[in-house]
């Protein structure tokens, strides 16, 4: 039998002799052949209609997918956004199909993910109205992205692919890094039997300390605007300056050895980041490089950050030049009072002479303050004034010349910047290697003496030190960098780029005031799955135009799992308070749990069949323990005083040592080996069944009882420490800055300065006031006109007493 690729054809024609036989008729009269033979023609006439039917229906399905590829190509000539197109394609897919028949792209998923993490509710409001994947789909969508506390080799493995692809001068890089602040939180994981919350430092182990900033170390390409996050951990407060260091040892050696040309490091000047800093220059043996592999780098200090600080020591202290002058705070607010009186020609308002909380934070309130406007503004008053005017604001208008020529030459250009004579990038022949350079502000900078108006004494800040350091390290940048690059653009050397992730990882956090570990972890899978940006109003920093140079997608296609490095069990960082046991009524303690047993012991019974083990783990007899379950439920089966007894001794163990057992890994076993094993839980069963595997599973299920009660416990703790939005903890300064931002309050004298009755000059209110007064006099028209002009002109002096000056209006 050969088998060829043609249809075989069904209902061959049947001979009379077998139609009779199949109808089990004879044909031996004329009429029952006569039967078989209208059967033989309407079997035929069947079989040609079932072809026909067939071809037809045939013909519509190709009709069909004929008339859907027209639609499609009918959507995608519509004149609507790329989005709406893809929302329109997921609906004419999957509306008609059953919530489990759905599929959709990756594309689409990745659309939805972004939603959801913006707004959980918003999502929810879309699926009622709209075809969109569900919540799970989107949550296993996101589980697929292994994502590590510590160095991710996710994430180096995603860089180093890219990495292979670009070119030497490309691969020239820095890294930068930074905390936010999270919520403190805790929360059992048990698929990996951890609790989440506590400081990580990944393969360096955690404390037991609960962590409330998490610490992002990001690389940030110098010749093309790539950046990648690399690394992050959880800190309690903030990161120790020995610790910090291993950090940064453990983030350079994992970048090199995937190919990059690390040059150094950027960070802010927080006092742990100025310790670890130092502490590796001083293992170098240098002033401003450190070693690591035997290789050097330099550090920069973030310019905003230290610009930010300069005005803060400003608000406090006055500041000796070096050539005899002093800038003070109180000349600012001067200016800025006689600009209120009059219209505005400076960007100045009360948030600029007078920060609060956040305000502070915001680096453009810091370069408007002490920019080259407000210098403008002081000069052009004076001379209009002859003198008179703003002659104490001139040492501040010559600190707003140096400080925004000086920033512009540290900080660079943005793109797409209006030129400026010393907003330029380093290069050869480029005015920072001029008179007015680099070798002019470190000479200027030497100079500066602060003297704090409270107590008169003379100080250094580290802001100050921290910019005479950034040049020589920019120098050294440069002499390193320039065989390769032909400009260094110093706009890539501030901490823009890991500001604008915390942003983009706040906005994941939907209606949540800030983040905890569990939610920064989702959101920073998110942000690099997704990919999806909205912009950001009222933030810290201004927008870097820098790009992901990778995202996670590939991770999501590829099923490839990254093993996890030997990991520190424990870190000793401080000591555990110890707890005060509260001292109630035995008969109120043992309410709760026997209200807890009493739910709890109908699923644990299911496993114990031996009546001996159940009569001592439970009563039908009620007693003092069971007043309040009996007057709320209807439970027909009591725990045992024994089992009451037994669990409430664990827990009071457990207060004491919970410290030292939650932050391990495989959690559950530590509770049971160092609480429960030291209560005598075998009392609870009979002979036959202590130690055995109806013990263990008891045990298991009373330790993630005391387990999530504790967790429970410290939220509530946490929350109570925490106002919603102000961020206000022990860890922070109760405007929510950390000391490491060298906040200074405003000088009272300044504060009463600033606050005194009325905006107005006198003089220049005196003469408005007498020039009502003379209109009226005069009666409108040319004498008015007149005395306008000799009033202004100085021919008349208007003095407080204005029945003289109707004198000698009516003298005119």
């Amino acid at each position: 039998m050969t088998i060829s690729g043609a249809r075989v054809r069904e209902g061959g024609r049947i001979s009379l002799l077998d139609i009779a036989k199949s109808c089990e008729v004879q044909c031996d009269t004329p009429g029952k052949k006569k039967l078989v033979q209208c059967a033989q023609t309407f079997r035929q006439k069947a079989l040609y209609f079932k072809r026909k039917l067939i071809l037809a229906r045939r013909r519509g399905i190709q009709l069909s997918k004929l008339a859907s590829a027209r639609f499609v190509d009918m959507v995608d000539e519509l004149a609507v956004s790329p989005m709406a197109k893809q929302i329109l394609n997921g609906e004419l897919a999957n509306f008609k199909k059953k919530p489990n028949g759905r599929t959709w792209l990756l594309k689409d998923k990745l659309f939805c993910l972004a939603i959801l993490k913006r707004s959980v509710k918003a999502y929810r409001f879309l699926r009622s109205y709209l075809t969109l994947p569900s919540e799970s789909s989107l949550h296993i969508l996101l589980q697929k992205v292994s994502l590590n506390v510590g160095v991710s080799k996710t994430l180096l493995s995603l860089l180093k692919t890219k990495v292979l692809q670009m070119s030497s001068a490309d691969k020239y890089c820095c890294v930068s890094f930074d905390e936010i602040y999270l919520r403190a939180n805790l929360c059992y994981n048990s698929h990996f039997n951890v609790v989440d919350g506590f400081e990580d430092y990944g393969h360096r182990g955690r404390t037991n300390r609960i962590a409330d900033h998490a610490l992002v170390f990001m690389c940030q390409g110098l010749h093309s605007k790539w950046t990648f996050p690399v690394a992050y951990f959880f800190v309690s407060q903030t990161c120790p300056a020995p610790m910090l260091k291993l950090l940064i040892s453990d983030v350079i050696k994992s970048l090199c050895s995937i190919g990059l040309n690390v040059c150094g490091t950027i960070s802010d000047q927080g006092p742990n980041n100025r310790g670890a800093i130092s502490e590796l220059r001083r293992e170098g043996g240098d002033d401003i490089l450190y070693f690591v592999n035997g290789k050097s780098y330099v550090h920069v200090w973030d310019m905003p950050h230290i610009l930010k600080n300069v005005r803060n020591n400003l608000m406090s202290s006055d500041l000796c030049l070096g050539n005899g002058t002093v800038a003070k705070w109180c000349q600012l607010i001067e200016f800025f009072k006689l600009d209120e009186s009059l219209h505005k020609i400076s960007p100045l308002t009360y948030k600029h002479v007078h920060p609060q909380g956040r305000d502070k934070m915001r680096v453009e309130y810091a370069a408007q303050a002490l920019g080259g406007r407000v210098s403008a503004g002081i000069k052009t008053f004076h001379s209009l004034s002859n003198g008179s005017k703003l002659s104490r604001c001139l040492p501040f208008a010559a600190l707003c010349d140096f400080i925004d020529s000086a920033f512009d030459m540290c900080n660079g250009p943005r793109l797409g910047e209006a030129p400026k004579t010393f907003r330029v990038n380093i290069s050869e022949g480029s005015v920072h290697f001029s008179d007015k350079g680099f070798d002019h502000i470190t000479s200027f900078l030497q100079k500066w003496v602060f003297i704090r108006k409270s107590d008169g004494k003379r100080h250094v800040p580290p802001c100050i030190r921290g910019w005479i350091e950034n040049i020589s390290s920019l120098r050294v940048l440069w002499c390193r960098v320039k065989s390769e690059l032909c400009v260094l653009k110093l706009r890539h050397l501030n901490q823009d780029p890991v500001e604008n992730l915390f942003c983009l990882l706040r906005q994941c956090g939907g209606s949540s005031s800030d983040l905890t570990t569990k939610m920064f972890t989702s959101s920073l899978k998110t942000v690099l799955v997704t990919r999806f940006t909205n912009p950001v109003i009222g933030k810290n920093c201004i927008d870097d135009d820098s790009y992901f140079v990778s995202d996670l997608k590939s991770v999501i296609l590829n099923s490839e799992v990254f093993e996890n490095e030997d990991v520190t069990e424990c870190l000793v960082r401080g000591n555990t308070p110890p707890v005060k046991p509260s001292v109630v009524d035995q008969s109120f303690q043992r309410q709760g749990p026997t209200l807890l047993w009493c739910s709890v012991l109908p699923v644990i019974l299911k496993n114990i069949s031996c009546d001996s083990c159940v009569n001592r783990l439970t009563t039908k007899n009620r007693s003092r323990d069971t007043l309040f379950t009996t007057s709320t439920s209807d439970f027909n089966l009591f725990p045992s005083s024994l089992l009451v007894s037994v669990y409430i001794k664990s827990t009071l163990l457990f207060d004491k040592e919970w410290k030292q057992v939650l932050y391990k890994t495989n959690v559950v076993s530590e509770i049971i080996s160092s609480v429960c094993s030291s209560v005598t839980w075998n009392s609870l069963f009979c002979e036959n069944h202590v130690s055995t595997d109806v013990q263990s599973s008891m045990l298991k299920t009373v330790a993630e009882f005391i387990l999530r009660e504790k967790i429970r416990e410290v939220n509530m703790r946490s929350k109570e420490k925490v106002v919603r939005r102000s961020r206000q903890i022990d860890a922070k300064m109760p405007d929510g800055l950390r000391p490491s931002e060298e906040e200074e309050q405003l000088d009272p004298h300044d504060e009463v300065l600033l606050n005194a009755q009325g905006f107005f000059d006198l003089q220049i209110f005196l003469c408005v006031f007498w020039l009502c007064d003379v209109f009226i006099s005069c009666g409108g028209g040319e004498k008015w006109l007149e005395v306008h002009i000799q009033i202004f002109s100085g021919v008349i002096a208007p003095t407080e007493n204005t029945f003289s000056t109707q004198l000698h209006v009516s003298s005119i």
